[in-house]
């Protein structure tokens, strides 16, 4: 008697990036800065594969995850910058495509050397900058003379 023995083999897949968070110890307890090299004049595009629809909002992060993990892996990339996706549902499952500027990642070293690096700034240049380029005004300081600060002033002496 022969004995046949038919084996189906299921391939599933889980994709992942760089979110997760490190907790620092004895060992990784000083932060670390990068500088982000940005190719804006190149968008990265990818699609995710076919994610079956068992739990639709599960469905949509993994066909997301899978998109972003694939379009990092094919354009040799660290980072997708300004990622926007693509949700297509239909009975079969979801798929996602995504687009955006791949990043890659460049002159790693401490906080501290980042710090110093920039040790020639004053606080001015940096009120400056943020006031430029990112439309923050530095906070005025409150003096005594404004009705406030009198309010203030007197709460804190009337005990």
């Amino acid at each position: 008697m022969i004995l046949l023995i038919i084996t189906t083999s299921c391939t599933a897949y889980q994709y992942s990036y760089r979110a997760e968070s490190i907790t620092p110890t004895e060992n990784n307890s000083m932060p670390v800065v990068c500088d982000l090299q940005i190719d804006f004049s190149k968008k990265v595009q990818s699609t995710s594969d076919l994610i079956k629809a068992t739990n639709i909002l599960k469905s949509i992060e993994t066909a997301k995850a899978s998109a972003y993990h694939r379009a990092i892996v094919e354009n040799k990339c660290d980072i997708i910058v300004d990622p926007i996706y693509r949700i297509i549902m239909n009975s079969d499952g979801v798929t996602a495509e995504i687009t955006g500027f791949g990043g890659k990642y460049s002159k790693a070293r401490s906080a501290i050397t980042a710090m110093a690096e920039y040790s020639g700034f004053t606080i001015k240049d940096i009120e400056k900058y943020n006031s430029m380029f990112l439309g923050i005004t530095p906070k005025k300081e409150v003096k005594p003379s404004s009705f406030l600060a009198k309010i203030t002033l007197l709460r804190g002496h009337s005990k």
